[in-house]
């Protein structure tokens, strides 16, 4: 039987998606010139699983949700009453497809209401799979699917007696970059170390210790980072207000909040000085306290960087830090793993438990358990880069054999095989 694979994509990046189509002026662009553009850029995994499924002899399709513009093209060419929400028309483009299998790229990628639509109006879909990279607070959303992917074990061991199927697949590396970047000499990088990707997330809660860890690194002058950084407002109106408080001697800040405290004053202003005292508090005793984008503090250039952007910027790196959020707690398991080591750069990672069932920790990435060691470590090998390029190449040639995108698409048509 040929089946019919429908890969549906939720990036959560607007900004990228808007950023790419504005910079190469693609709004004239029918939805299957503006898929093949964005896919063939690459952002996250692109559409290499279907790519490589379509190997095996599915047939395949990618949509991404979030990509507005793309599926509001191709309803206008195929319909011609606009009445429709967005999501009633992203259900149309998904029935026309007619797929016996959905993979859903995380568990937000479409709400419950259209997910329950979909299951009704698709007569052959036989099987929903949904890849979960992190945990999720209402467990009875498995079982909207038949085939739940975790990512990372610790994950896994928690839901596998919660859910009916289930299985733990890590990330990969997009194995169609190979065909589009050569792979760079070593000593030809011309970026010693480098840390791609946001310092923070919108909410800063997930992303201190990767802030506080950054911020450490950039007051270091003996080391030489390239920072890519993506920004939003509300990360600016921090700096700013930071910046500000650093002028104002802590004495008269004490005395302000004081005074505040002791006035009767309308229930806004109240929320208002409330908000103002925990923030000075804050301001002077957390160590993972967010003083705004390091790019503006440390006056370094900022960049929005994705997909091939991305993949150029690793291949002439020589060290590539890793540092994960934190909603994984004791393991490692971001797909950022795969792609500096797919592109042939030394992974500093941090050194969890599960580090050696993807890469040996002696030869292969260099592992950190505080911010001392990963300086002490950045230090030691910026000055021993005949040893840094051997556990670089070691890296790639483990990412390369056995963790592919290819490699998981074999997996799950092993997994697809057995359900069906």
């Amino acid at each position: 039987m040929n089946l019919r694979f429908l890969h549906l994509h939720k990036w959560n990046h607007d900004n990228f998606i808007n950023d790419f189509i504005l910079k190469n002026n693609l709004y004239k662009l029918s939805s299957v010139k503006l898929d093949n553009r964005i896919f063939d850029f690459n952002f996250y995994y692109g559409n290499s699983l279907t790519k490589n499924l379509h190997q095996q002899g599915y047939t395949t399709k990618d949509i991404v949700v979030d990509n507005h513009l793309s599926n509001e093209n191709w309803f206008s060419e195929n319909f011609h009453n606009k009445n429709y929400s967005y999501e009633e028309k992203l259900l149309k483009r998904i029935i026309d497809f007619d797929p016996h299998i959905i993979f859903f790229q995380d568990i937000s990628t479409l709400s419950q209401k259209l997910l329950l639509n979909l299951s009704e109006k698709l007569k052959n879909l036989k099987l929903k799979i949904v890849s979960v990279g992190f945990p999720v607070d209402n467990h009875k959303v498995y079982e909207l699917y038949d085939l739940i992917i975790f990512r990372y074990p610790e994950l896994y061991d928690e839901m596998k007696n919660k859910t009916k199927n289930s299985v733990m697949l890590y990330h990969s590396f997009n194995n169609f970059i190979y065909d589009k970047f050569k792979l760079k000499e070593f000593n030809l990088r011309n970026n010693l170390v480098n840390f791609s990707g946001s310092a923070t997330g919108i909410n800063h809660n997930n992303h201190k210790k990767r802030y506080y860890y950054l911020n450490k690194i950039l007051q270091n002058k003996k080391i030489n980072v390239s920072l890519s950084e993506n920004i939003n407002k509300d990360q600016m109106k921090r700096y700013y207000i930071s910046k500000i408080y650093r002028l104002i001697p802590k004495i008269f800040r004490k005395f302000f909040i004081n005074i505040c405290d002791n006035i009767k004053i309308t229930n806004k202003l109240n929320n208002f000085f409330s908000r103002l005292k925990n923030f000075n508090n804050n301001f002077d005793n957390d160590k993972y306290f967010y003083h705004g984008p390091l790019t503006k503090i440390h006056n370094l250039k900022s960049e929005l960087i994705y997909g091939n952007n991305l993949f150029s910027k690793i291949l002439n790196t020589k060290i590539s830090l890793n540092i994960h959020t934190e909603k994984l707690k004791n393991n490692v398991a971001n797909v950022r793993m795969f792609e500096i080591t797919g592109c042939g750069s030394c992974m500093f990672v941090e050194n969890r438990v599960n580090i050696e069932d993807l890469f040996d920790k002696k030869k292969e990435v260099v592992t950190y358990d505080n911010i001392e060691d990963l300086i002490d470590k950045i230090t030691f090998y910026s000055n021993n880069l005949e040893i840094t390029e051997k556990i670089a190449f070691n890296g790639y040639e483990k990412t390369r054999k056995l963790h592919t995108t290819k490699n998981r698409a074999i997996e799950i048509d092993k997994i697809v095989k057995k359900l069906i």
